[in-house]
């Protein structure tokens, strides 16, 4: 398959046209808000008043901010009949496609008036660059082994995910491998400052978070030290994972999902420089998906998904909506 160039209008179209409905046209927020999902939809907590953004029929997920705009991915249908769209919605009512329909549109790296994404929009799942005045340009071409869960460096350039050689690894865009091993490498995570990359491996056993520098090298373990599991459920053990990573403003820690020992899925943050961990949650109840702002977490617990916000320094976590799936909004 050759490289192929396409346009695409950022054209802002009515909610029939889209069949998403904007249901709430509030002043865009002065502040910090929170948005989530609840019952497949996106609703926004702005303060302390909780508000639906999007209705169906489709289903919408929160991926991040663009222009002051929330990039909402839009999902609909099974198997042969799914297709993905990724719109950017402003919190004063306007609805923008940012890239129409394909099998695969989603997960967005923010960049400078561009977002960075996956796309199967030529045939395949490849990565491409897709600009709010409408351009866009594909960036790879691997074919069925696709490329997957992009994210940018300090500097513009792309890491992302390709089992080009085989088995799941990390690049760097136009080819470099940052990573060689015969276990699954995936889900990279890029610090503020472009230095560090965080990442899940099983290369030992197990799903566990590993540490490689901007330009490459030996991955190391982001802590070295078991977890404390915590309370342990009744049942069959359940296997050591460790997921969900993302960094603290400042790049010093990374706040991320773990079970160990036969416990809960519980929240940590491991300082990257020391792999001193520190618990955020006890273990009581499955808890993930944190999401930082500032000095502020948000993070998942439950069966039912609750979702929590807590100072990053510790303290209580106080329950401020039913929903998953957290991202700060400013």
């Amino acid at each position: 398959m050759g490289r192929i160039a396409w346009v695409l209008v950022g054209l802002v179209v009515s909610a029939a046209a889209l069949a998403f409905v904007l249901t709430s046209r509030a002043p865009a927020p002065s502040a910090d808000g929170l948005c989530f999902v609840q019952n497949d939809q996106v609703r926004c907590l702005f303060d302390g008043a909780e508000r639906a953004l999007t209705s169906g029929p489709r289903a919408h997920f929160p991926a991040g901010v663009l222009d002051g705009r929330l990039l909402v991915m839009e999902s609909q249908g099974e198997g042969d009949d799914h297709v993905e769209r990724l719109l950017l919605v402003a919190f004063d009512g306007g609805v923008t496609e940012l890239h129409g329909e394909a099998r695969r549109a989603r997960t967005p790296a923010v960049g400078s008036g561009y977002v960075v994404m996956e796309s199967s929009r030529a045939g395949f799942s490849d990565l491409w660059r897709v600009y709010l005045d409408g351009g866009a340009e594909q960036l790879t071409n691997d074919g069925e082994a696709g490329s997957f869960e992009p994210q940018l460096l300090a500097d513009g350039g792309v890491i992302h995910t390709s089992s080009r050689d085989g088995d799941p690894e990390l690049y760097e865009l136009g080819g470099r491998r940052l990573t060689v091993n015969a276990a699954e490498d995936l889900a990279p995570r890029v610090s503020p400052r472009g230095d560090v990359i965080v990442f899940v491996s099983s290369r030992g056993g197990s799903d566990r978070l590993y540490v490689l520098g901007g330009g490459g090298g030996e991955p190391k373990l982001l802590h070295a030290e078991g977890l404390e599991a915590g309370p342990k459920p009744s049942g069959a053990p359940r296997e050591d994972i460790e997921k969900d990573a993302v960094f603290t403003p400042d790049g010093r820690e990374v706040v991320f999902a773990a079970r160990s020992g036969g416990g809960r899925l519980r929240i940590w943050a491991v300082e990257i420089a020391t792999g001193k961990a520190r618990a955020l949650t006890d273990g009581a109840e499955t808890c993930d998906q944190p999401a930082v702002s500032g000095e502020r977490l948000a993070f998942v617990c439950g069966e039912t998904p609750q979702l929590f916000v807590m100072r990053l320094d510790g303290g209580k976590a106080t329950k401020v909506a039913g929903g998953w799936l957290p991202v700060w909004v400013r």
